[in-house]
C-alpha cells in the first residue's frame, strides 16, 4: 500500500539529500564530512558511502582546477589525509563489503589522478599501490578491473617510486593467464608507459 511504500522510500531519500548537501558545501567542509562518512563504518549505509566517494573525485578535480594556491593547499593537505582512510576502509572491510571496497578504489584513482601535490609528495600513494597489489593477489574478481585502473594512475603518479613494489606487481600480472585479461593488459600497459625501462628481467617471463 502507500504508506509501505512510502517508508521504504524513506532511506533512498534522505541518502539523496545528504548528498545533495555535499555537494553544497564549501570545499573544506566538503571535505571534513567525507571524513566523518568515510571513518563512520558502523552509521553510514554501504550505498551513501559508495556514492559520496563518487562525489569525492568529482570534487577534487574541479577542485584543484579552480582554486588559488593558498586555498588548494589547505584543501590539499585534507584530500592527502583522505588517502590513508581511503586505505583503511578497503584493507579493513570485510570480504563482503565488496560496494565499501570498490568505492573506497574509485576514490583513490580519482585523487589519484586529479589531486595536485608538491614536488615530492607524490610518495604518499605507495601504500595504495601495496593495497592493490594485495587485491590482485587475493584474486578478487569484482575488484580487479577497477584496481586495473586505480594501479595506472597510481604508476603515473609514482613513477620511479614504484620501483620497490614493481616484483611484486608483475608477479601478479605474469601469474597463469592474467596478463590476457582487460585488467592485465592495463597494468602491464601502465608499467610499459612509467617503467619501461625497468622491464628488461620479465621480459622472457
Amino acid at each position: 500500500n502507500d504508506t509501505s511504500l512510502f517508508w521504504a522510500s524513506i532511506p533512498d531519500i534522505t541518502q539523496n539529500t545528504i548528498l545533495a548537501i555535499l555537494q553544497l558545501l564549501s570545499t573544506p567542509n566538503f571535505l571534513s564530512a567525507m571524513k566523518l562518512i568515510i571513518t563512520s563504518a558502523d552509521d553510514v549505509a554501504p550505498r551513501l558511502r559508495k556514492n559520496a566517494l563518487l562525489l569525492l573525485g568529482e570534487r577534487v578535480a574541479a577542485t584543484n582546477a579552480n582554486s588559488n594556491k593558498k586555498r588548494g593547499e589547505r584543501e590539499n593537505v585534507l584530500n592527502v589525509e583522505l588517502i590513508g582512510e581511503l586505505i583503511d576502509i578497503v584493507n579493513n572491510a570485510e570480504n563482503t563489503d565488496i560496494l565499501i571496497k570498490h568505492a573506497g578504489i574509485v576514490g583513490v584513482e580519482r585523487l589519484a589522478k586529479n589531486i595536485v601535490l608538491k614536488s615530492g609528495e607524490e610518495g604518499c600513494f605507495a601504500p595504495a599501490l601495496k593495497m592493490c597489489i594485495g587485491i590482485l593477489e587475493g584474486g578478487e574478481e569484482e575488484l580487479l578491473s577497477v584496481c586495473g585502473l586505480c594501479v595506472g594512475e597510481l604508476l603515473a603518479r609514482l613513477k620511479v617510486r614504484a620501483l620497490p613494489l614493481l616484483p611484486k606487481l608483475m608477479k601478479c600480472v605474469l601469474k597463469g593467464d592474467a596478463a590476457s585479461t582487460e585488467w592485465g593488459l592495463r597494468v602491464l600497459l601502465s608499467v610499459a608507459n612509467t617503467l619501461g625501462s625497468f622491464l628488461n628481467p620479465y621480459l622472457e617471463q
